[in-house]
């Protein structure tokens, strides 16, 4: 997977598994579109070849302030979202 890709998962596990989570609630709420066009293309409904470049930055910017909100600096070495978590935790 590409870096994008592994983002939009990461994205889609959140949106998907934990947008009951009231700890997220906010953060969804206010990532409306990143977050459903992120479980798209994680779920191979939608390619990034296919996707404006508009929606390319919704995505982006919702995987920033996922980072933002857990207090972490971005990087790209996580594969899941379970992962993004434990990391935060022990930060």
């Amino acid at each position: 997977m590409t870096e994008f890709e592994i983002e939009c998962q990461i994205l889609s596990e959140l949106w998907m598994n934990y947008r009951d989570e009231e700890a997220f609630q906010e953060f969804i709420e206010y990532n409306d579109i990143g977050l459903p066009l992120a479980h798209y293309v994680a779920d191979g409904l939608i390619r990034k070849s296919a996707l404006e470049a508009v929606a390319i930055t919704y995505i982006s910017d919702t995987y920033n302030l996922l980072f933002e909100m857990l207090g972490m600096i971005v990087t790209h070495e996580y594969t899941s979202f379970e992962d993004l978590l434990a990391a935060a935790d022990s930060e």
